[in-house]
This record gives structure tokens, sequence and C-alpha cells, in this order.
């Protein structure tokens, strides 16, 4: 074993975190209190990796913490993913990404909406660097593959995804994604827009007051119709949250705009630069 899989064996990963966590009262309350030997966190707001001395104390670690509650929350605790390259589809995958989630929707309801399709060990919501709020999708690991793949295989159903409005959009992914900064999108996807609008310009303008915007683009029909809605990519992160939250309903000639996250794993230049027609 080399010795880059031995330290990433030393270490669990712990997510659906409350909101108002601090990486101190990780360690005191979950690890401390039980006698963990542990020597880093790497916590994000959402998530923590934490480093144990050694295999058998991650172990312990996934066993005795995954399912307790934290501050009010169940939390889910499991070996760390080892580094790979990102993988955005894998159909061998027991895990799923589920995305175009209502911002309101709790895990508890994700968890129900999830469940019928298999026996699942692992679901949260991703939430926001900045707000601490839900980002409208989230991650189920389910104990077998086979049920990844039917929960992708129903929501492909006209019937069955739409949830509160939405169209529900299921993917079998690699589990790197679910890691730090793998896991936050800094593309939005932006609906709503005036009937016929194409001025890429204008909407580069109205965004670029929260950040960077590497790219903006118009989705059109194969006719070159405009479609009603836009993806646009933010330099990071973090400007893409400020956006979502700041611009979310600005208005563009008299149509009061809509704002939401695509799921990560590809950026909008990736997305258009394959399809014509995402």
């Amino acid at each position: 074993m080399s010795s880059k899989n031995m330290a990433n064996n030393r270490k669990v990963l712990i997510s659906n975190l409350p909101q108002d966590t601090t990486s101190n009262e990780i360690i005191q309350e979950l690890f401390e209190s039980q006698n963990f030997k542990y020597s880093n966190i790497n916590f994000d707001g959402s998530s923590a990796i934490v480093t144990l001395a050694n295999i058998n104390e991650a172990k312990r670690a996934a066993k005795l913490i995954n399912g307790q509650l934290f501050k009010g929350t169940r939390i889910f605790v499991s070996e760390a993913p080892p580094p790979q390259t990102l993988t955005p589809s894998s159909s061998g995958s027991p895990l799923v990404l589920v995305g175009n989630l209502s911002f309101d929707f709790t895990e508890g309801q994700f968890k129900d909406l999830m469940s019928p399709h298999g026996e699942i060990k692992n679901v949260f919501l991703v939430r926001g660097k900045i707000s601490k709020k839900s980002k409208g999708y989230g991650f189920v690991e389910y104990k077998h593959k086979e049920s990844a793949n039917k929960a992708k295989e129903h929501f492909i159903k006209t019937d069955a995804k739409f949830v509160d409005g939405r169209i529900i959009r299921v993917q079998t992914v690699s589990p790197s994604l679910t890691v730090g900064e793998a896991k936050h999108s800094r593309t939005l996807f932006v609906d709503k827009l005036p009937k016929l609008f194409e001025d890429e310009e204008q909407l580069t303008n109205v965004f670029s007051s929260t950040g960077t915007v590497t790219f903006c683009k118009v989705a059109r029909t194969k006719q070159g119709q405009p479609r009603g809605y836009a993806l646009i990519d933010y330099s990071t992160v973090l400007e893409a949250e400020r956006a979502q939250e700041q611009l979310d309903g600005t208005q563009i000639d008299d149509t009061n705009i809509r704002i939401s996250f695509c799921t990560p794993g590809k950026t909008a230049q990736e997305i258009f630069g394959k399809f014509d027609d995402p």
C-alpha cells in the first residue's frame, strides 16, 4: 500500500453537519469526548474530513459516530474516499447526485423522496459556505449500486421527475464529488428570462455586479430560438453564492428571473461545449 493510500485510510468524512457548527465543536464533542486520537481537521462549513492517528481509529470513528445526533441533527460518518480524478458520472457507483430541489427541502424530505428505491447509508444536502442554507442539491449513498440505478431510472419518467413544480435531475456519481470544494458548484442556472431574451452581454453585466463572470450563454433550440434560460460560470464558488443570494428575483425587462445552483461536476462552458442543446 502506498504512503498516500495509508494516509487516506486514516481519514473519515463527516457530512450533514448543522449550519452553525465550528471545527472546535466537532473535535471536542465528537472526538475528544470519546478519546479518539486525531491529527488534523479540514472543515468547510457543511462537512469535514478528520485525520485520525491510525487506520483502526478511523474505522472506530466511522462505526461509533455514524448516525449520532449532533446539536439536534443526525450526522453521517464514513471512511473518506481516496483521492481520485473527478468523474461526474459512474454507472457502477451506489452514490447519486440529486439536483434542482426546492431550497426549502429538508434532509428528512430528501430521504423520504429517495428511500423507496433502496436501503440508504448516507444522505445530505449541500449547504452554502456563506448562507449555510441548502443549495438545492444533495447526495444519496445507497447500500447497493442497483438501488442507485433504480432511482436514476425512476426520475427519468415524466410523471415522477416533478417535485414541488421542479424537474428533479438524478445521476450516479463518483464519491470524490462529495469531498471538500468538489461538492460546491460555481455555475448558476438562470430561468424565467423574458420571452425571446437573448442578450448575453446584458446578462453578463447584471451578474458581474457580484463577481467575475467567466462564461455566460443563453440556451437556444436547434432552430436558434432562445429557450428562456441561461447558464453562468463564476471564477469562484463564493462569487456564485453571492450572486444567487443577491440577484435571485432581479427584474430584467419587466420579468423577475429565478436563480438556482447547477449540480457540481461540470461548468456551463463544459456543458455547452459538449451539447448544442443542454
